[in-house]
């Protein structure tokens, strides 16, 4: 309990503070740096902290946007096009949704159109190039959002389907999402969101494909423009509650 306390008044102070930290940076008409700064707070098992900050720099150039992540993350999209976005990533990975991933970190390609996104990227087993695939259909119908999504992991020959259903219905939005993976294994998820002014309050439960269940609640907060606080609670089956705050500064 002493730790949660005192981990809260960390986060309050950087909170306090973080409204000032906004810049953006204009080198030409053309060139531009952006990025991102992220502080964040939790429990000593949370496996989503692995550092207590980390910095993401973004460079716009013409029709090209880089990103400099400090965990050695790095992106080049091609963003002049009205057909399609074109992205080279250094560590593209997708899961099934909000289920679980299923398609490795490897370096690799995202192209993405207004209703189509397709992933590739490879990787080496026993000598052997393998390439894992992704195609994902999203169609919007009044405040509902439909979504299809194939993965294929060539590295492991496993194959998975999810859809997923997000329908806004004033004030609220809900989120629903089926997965299936392999011969025999299966997953669902579920999310409420409901805004309150600068504040949005979520909670989601998970029945992860290993049958592991798990439930969450979010508190997100729109500190100043470019700034987003965040704090989650985590409850998975069999293991202590987990938590962790964040603060996110765009300049």
């Amino acid at each position: 309990m002493r730790r949660v306390i005192v981990g809260v008044v960390i986060l309050a102070l950087v909170l306090a503070l973080a409204g000032t930290a906004v810049a953006k940076f204009e080198l030409t008409d053309e060139v531009s740096l952006g990025g991102k700064i992220r502080f964040q707070i939790g429990s000593p098992d949370v496996e989503l902290i692995s550092k207590a900050y980390a910095i993401d720099v973004y460079v716009y150039l013409a029709d090209f946007e880089g990103m400099l992540g400090s965990d050695e993350h790095v992106t080049l999209s091609y963003v002049g096009s009205e057909v399609a976005t074109l992205k080279l990533d250094s560590k593209l990975s997708k899961g099934l949704y909000d289920m679980g991933s299923l398609v490795p970190s490897r370096v690799g390609l995202k192209v993405s159109t207004d209703y189509l996104t397709f992933y590739v990227n490879n990787g080496m087993v026993d000598s052997e190039l393998k390439y894992n695939f992704g195609a994902e259909l999203s169609y919007e119908l009044d405040s509902t959002t439909l979504g299809l999504l194939v993965l294929n992991t060539g590295e492991t020959d496993i194959t998975g389907y999810a859809v997923q259903i997000e329908a806004g219905l004033d004030p609220v939005t809900l989120t629903a999402q089926y997965g299936m993976k392999g011969d025999d294994l299966s997953a669902y998820f579920a999310k409420i969101e409901y805004p309150l002014d600068k504040i949005t309050l979520s909670a989601s439960y998970l029945m992860s494909f290993e049958e592991i269940s798990e439930i969450v609640g979010e508190l997100c907060y729109a500190i100043a423009d470019k700034v987003t606080g965040k704090i989650n609670l985590t409850k998975a089956e069999d293991v202590d509650l987990t938590y962790y705050g964040r603060v996110e500064i765009g300049f």
